[in-house]
């Protein structure tokens, strides 16, 4: 279902072709062409901020991540994106492909990992009734007047 929402270019293609050309070897045989041939059906979408914190949320809830959840666990939900924050971490220390790959059909990689925190962003600004559009939008402006590194910070 996500996969209406990417976008990708020729570049992307060419991308997912190559993954899928030297990932292949990490399926079982009978998993093999229906992953590729997923890779390569892909269609060519955007997602703007909006569908994705709808897209997201709408997910989560349907695979049980807000049962039994107070919507005001702000603490947790952060925590959350803390986790694939560290998940990424994790892959590049692994040395896994920035640009992602696959294993048995599931997406690793930095790239999947940054894929994980967006979809968690979306997921907390949707079910918070938070306006993620507006929220960037208005960040991105004001830090546009901020001061080179913000004063000289170091990271």
């Amino acid at each position: 279902m996500i996969d209406q929402f990417l976008h990708l270019t020729p570049t992307h293609k060419e991308f997912l072709n190559w993954v899928a050309d030297r990932f292949v070897y990490l399926y079982k045989e009978s998993e093999q062409v229906d992953f590729v041939q997923r890779l390569r059906e892909i269609p060519d979408k955007e997602v703007n901020l909006s569908q994705l914190q709808q897209e997201s949320h709408r997910i989560a809830v349907e695979h049980g991540w807000w049962d039994n959840r107070n919507p005001d666990s702000v603490l947790e939900l952060l925590m959350l994106i803390v986790t694939e924050v560290a998940e990424g971490a994790e892959a590049y220390r692994d040395k896994l492909p920035i640009q992602g790959g696959a294993v048995y059909g599931k997406p690793v990689g930095l790239a999947s990992e940054l894929a994980d925190i967006l979809i968690r962003v979306g997921d907390m600004a949707e079910g918070l009734g938070i306006d993620l559009t507006r929220a960037v939008i208005t960040k991105m402006e004001y830090n546009k007047t901020r001061s080179y590194r913000h004063g000289g910070k170091l990271a």
